[in-house]
């Protein structure tokens, strides 16, 4: 068991041990199986994006599902 740091997944990623579009996520230093999107869960993000869309000022936009790295 091994909890990975942000630099260290990067370098998986960079070294091709996993690719970009691999179903993983780094949380909290834990490598985590992304969940399988279904039609519920892709419908609640469609509605989701249009309410917060409607609600940020211009020129916000809000992302969906966009990888992002928190250190």
């Amino acid at each position: 068991v091994k909890r990975w740091t942000v630099a260290e997944y990067h370098e998986l990623i960079r070294l091709g041990v996993l690719k970009q579009d691999d179903s993983f996520e780094l949380i909290e230093g834990w490598l985590v199986r992304k969940a399988t999107k279904n039609p519920p869960h892709e419908s609640t993000i469609d509605q989701l994006n249009e309410l917060l869309s409607g609600m940020l000022p211009k020129p916000w936009r809000c992302r969906i599902q966009s990888s992002i790295t928190l250190t």
